[in-house]
């Protein structure tokens, strides 16, 4: 399993172009980064696209935090498990 950030298959802003190009970095979509694999002779590759469940994890943690952040910002350091 590989684990790794592309980009959209859509037309993207300004500001994200700069962002990107800033930091020198090189983003495929899901579907050309798992062709990128089977090209250079991986098999049985299956791209998939886990936005949804990455912002659920996320969203999980922001909510975890909102309810320590008084603790946070008193001592410096919060459990997140």
């Amino acid at each position: 399993m590989i684990s790794d950030y592309c980009r959209g298959d859509q037309e993207h802003s300004e500001a994200f172009l700069t962002y990107v190009a800033q930091r020198g970095y090189h983003l495929l979509t899901v579907e050309d980064y798992g062709a990128l694999f089977t090209q250079v002779g991986f098999s049985n590759v299956q791209a998939l696209d886990q936005t949804s469940f990455f912002i659920n994890i996320l969203q999980k943690e922001m909510k975890k935090f909102a309810e320590q952040k008084d603790e946070f910002v008193k001592v410096g350091k919060i459990s997140l498990l």
